[in-house]
């Protein structure tokens, strides 16, 4: 009796390990669009980073002084904000 339960809960497990909704074996369609959609994130970022370089660029020197000296003294007054 007992080898008949082991065949059956072996067919058992075999049969669920097989069926595409249990994707143990093989990656699922969301883990392609997840994939996918952090590319599309990485790529998204980039172009913001040349837009921003960009704009820079595009500034004064008294603007990007101006610019220079905000991000400093804003780095400085959080830097109590972050602990």
């Amino acid at each position: 009796m007992p080898k008949i339960l082991k065949i059956f809960f072996l067919l058992y497990v075999f049969v669920l390990l097989s069926l595409p909704s249990c994707s143990v074996i093989k990656p699922g369609s969301r883990d392609k669009a997840e994939a996918e959609q952090r590319k599309l994130d990485r790529e998204a970022q980039r172009k913001l980073a040349e837009l921003e370089q960009a704009h820079y660029k595009a500034q004064s020197p008294a603007t990007k002084r101006m610019m220079k000296k905000n991000a400093y003294k804003s780095q400085r007054l959080n830097r109590f904000k972050r602990r």
